[in-house]
């Protein structure tokens, strides 16, 4: 897991998970007037070969069990997450992060 992660073609990932599902946090306080940018920023993503989940502030403080069923269906998905396994694979020192996660 890696934050402030560089994507050509536009502003850095907020987080991205195993390099294939890219988390954007949205709050209204900053985002509320960049819908159109953010909209074009996960075309940018998704077209870089990554998922894009957009969660808002609300439900990564309030609701974050919702946010780890995402990202891990999401990574299950890409075959970043073997289908049975509630976490990816250790592959290097920074996932302990994401292996800290509750289960869903």
């Amino acid at each position: 897991m890696r934050s402030q992660v560089e994507v050509e073609g536009t502003s850095p990932i907020d987080l991205l998970v195993e390099g294939v599902v890219a988390l954007e946090v949205d709050g209204d306080r900053f985002h509320r007037d960049r819908f159109e940018q953010d909209r074009a920023k996960d075309l940018v993503i998704t077209a870089a070969g990554m998922h894009v989940l957009r969660p808002s502030a609300r439900h990564v403080f309030d609701d974050w069990s919702a946010v780890v069923r995402a990202v891990r269906r999401a990574l299950r998905e890409r075959g970043a997450l073997p289908p049975g396994r509630d976490r990816p694979a250790r592959r290097r020192r920074n996932t302990r992060a994401l292996s800290a996660l509750p289960s869903a």
